[in-house]
């Protein structure tokens, strides 16, 4: 016997058909896209909105304090002096500045050792 499809009884493929044939679009159920409709413009550089690239711009040209974005430091602008030590705010340590004696022996609060005090005999003997 023939196939179901020479028989009749089963048509030919959607494709044969027709059915999916053409494309949407070109059947007209669906419209073109939203640009070809004018709908939506074109994009933000077509439109002139966003001119050349960032490079071309210049916006990462150089660095921030090149550009005068940011100025240099504190210190290179003047707000703040250089350190405590440097703007003489406080000498250079305590002990130079006399606020500390040196230690305790060289003050002679305390004598060296037991030994060199004569606390005990050299030798117990």
């Amino acid at each position: 016997t023939d196939t179901n499809r020479e028989r009749g009884v089963r048509s030919d493929t959607n494709r044969e058909r027709g059915v999916g044939a053409d494309k949407n679009r070109e059947r007209g159920v669906k419209a073109d896209t939203n640009r070809e409709r004018g709908v939506k413009a074109d994009t933000n550089r077509e439109r002139g909105l966003r001119v050349g690239t960032n490079r071309e711009r210049g916006v990462g040209t150089g660095t921030n304090r090149e550009r005068g974005v940011k100025a240099d430091t504190n210190r290179e602008r003047g707000v703040r002096a250089d350190t405590n030590r440097e703007r003489c705010v406080k000498a250079d340590t305590n002990r130079e500045r006399c606020v500390k004696a040196d230690t305790n022996i060289e003050r002679g609060v305390k004598a060296d050792t037991n030994r060199e005090r004569w606390v005990g005999a050299d030798k117990n003997r």
